[in-house]
């Protein structure tokens, strides 16, 4: 199993030696399947996953990168998703531009929107998230469907999963906000003392 030490700078945002946006969720992410909670890596195309908007969903395409190590992509930082932190029952490691969906009411005061999607690094810092960086390699699966969509991981974290489509082609159903934008909402979820409110009751929930 992958370990994972704190990393004081998250060097996020698709820079240093990669091209393009640095996405997806650690291979042993538990994802809510129609057979059951299953871990990222054993989904293949046209099993079917629940989402959030449109019930079961098909998936179209599952990509995987190995960062570190020999033969993987040179290594970076992810995103420690802290367990209680957007109802995640433990914690979460995905990758620092991953996608996640906010449905906090704050969302709506702010934008008057039910949700917004923030980059996952904009999280570091607020209720034990933070950079991460391992010493051995690890894998990542992304995956997509006929249509964007959230889908669940572990137990409540909404995740947003691309179409398969090209991107010129593909409809946004989801406002995506700039790391400024989610960095000030989520200062402000802090300020007002609602970070408990969006916490999972318990962080210790058992899953098959």
């Amino acid at each position: 199993m992958t370990q994972f030490a704190p990393s004081r700078v998250c060097r996020s945002l698709s820079s240093g030696r990669h091209s393009g946006p640095l996405t997806g969720l650690l291979a042993s992410t538990i994802l809510e399947t129609e057979t059951g909670w299953r871990a990222a890596e054993t989904i293949c195309a046209g099993d079917r996953v629940h989402t959030l908007d449109d019930g079961l969903r098909p998936v179209r395409r599952v990509d995987r990168n190995f960062y570190g190590g020999v033969f993987g992509k040179p290594a970076v930082e992810v995103i420690r998703v802290a367990g209680g932190v957007l109802n995640a029952c433990s914690d979460l490691y995905v990758m620092p531009d991953q996608p996640l969906l906010i449905d906090h009411p704050a969302v709506d005061e702010v934008l008057a929107l039910p949700s917004a999607l923030v980059p996952a690094s904009v999280l570091s810092g607020f209720n034990g998230c933070g950079p991460m960086r391992s010493q051995t390699r690890f894998e990542t699966v992304s995956i997509a469907f006929d249509e964007d969509e959230i889908i669940f991981a572990q137990s409540g974290v909404k995740v947003h999963c691309p179409a398969a489509r090209a991107a010129e082609m593909a409809e946004d159903h989801y406002m995506s906000l700039s790391p400024d934008q989610a960095q000030a909402l989520l200062e402000l979820i802090e300020d007002d003392g609602l970070w408990s409110s969006w916490s999972y009751t318990s962080a210790s929930l058992a899953l098959d």
